[in-house]
């Protein structure tokens, strides 16, 4: 949806430009049958809106940075809480690990204690 909005802006911004363009040829136009009055406010007119859609790019391309640093921020931070997700099961691994371990010693032992009775039949 973003890449479409942005396509959609540049293609509005090249519109624009094309018509600066079109100012500036008619302004010297003017100038050449020297209309220098009109052809003044055509070309003054074209600079202040070159300018209003540069400060309105600048803004709209300042706002679509501060959107991108937020969503990485929040991508760092999913990252970094997953890697202390997996931290805290390695850890637990190990630790279940040694306790079965220990637990599996236990039970052996147990079983030759177990076995040293003898059943007596009365």
């Amino acid at each position: 949806m973003k890449i479409l909005a942005n396509r959609k802006i540049k293609a509005l911004f090249y519109k624009i430009m094309v018509c600066m363009l079109i100012f500036i040829v008619v302004s010297v136009s003017f100038m050449m049958f020297e209309l220098n009055n009109a052809a003044l406010y055509i070309l003054l007119c074209a600079l202040f809106m070159c300018i209003a859609i540069m400060a309105a790019c600048y803004g709209y391309f300042k706002e679509q940075n501060e959107i991108m640093e937020n969503a990485v921020a929040q991508i760092t931070e999913g990252i970094n809480q997953i890697a202390g997700v997996i931290e805290s099961n390695t850890a637990t691994s190990e630790e279940s690990a040694a306790a079965s371990e220990e637990l599996s010693t236990q039970a052996n032992m147990l079983k030759e204690l177990v076995g040293r009775f003898q059943y007596i039949n009365e």
